[in-house]
């Protein structure tokens, strides 16, 4: 009797373990909200989902002093950011990741969408998701508004 009740919570045991639900290691998902930085460079992001490591987003093309300037006088002036999301695949598969970047303006609408599909090996390092290449947002916008940066996998 003893050998069939061992028997059985073994089996419970694999059987339960097989439906456990996801642990923080095993994370689909990183979202964030942060300042968009006035002068643009490197805002730290400390992210993971699953082998992926989020590191930081670097925001360049920022507008600079004559832009805002110019903003004063003739509102609609725009810019035309880039972003270079930094990807780490600590893992040792190809992992597929969705990486969103979204500007918010101080009411919270959006104001600027780039997204791309990324496949990354394993092992790679430091790897620059570029987006908005050719997308463009008002200057007005740019001192109050915030970045939400995103990064999902896809596998």
């Amino acid at each position: 009797m003893t050998i069939r009740l061992l028997a059985a919570l073994a089996f419970a045991s694999i059987f339960l373990s097989a439906a456990r639900p996801a642990f923080a290691g095993d994370k689909k998902d990183f979202e964030k909200t942060v300042p968009l930085p006035m002068g643009g460079g490197v805002v730290p992001l400390g992210g993971k989902v699953g082998d992926v490591v989020v590191d930081s987003v670097n925001v360049r093309n920022a507008p600079n002093k004559g832009d805002f300037e110019k903003a004063k006088g003739e509102p609609r002036v725009s810019c035309r950011p880039k972003f270079q999301v930094s990807l780490t695949n600590k893992g040792k598969d190809v992992t597929r990741v969705l990486v969103l970047v979204k500007i918010l303006n101080k009411d919270g609408d959006k104001v600027l969408l780039c997204d791309t599909k990324e496949k990354l090996k394993p092992g790679t390092k430091d790897f620059k998701s570029n987006l908005c290449w050719l997308q463009g947002m008002q200057v007005n916008d740019w001192p109050k508004a915030k970045m939400f940066v995103s990064v999902s996998s896809l596998d």
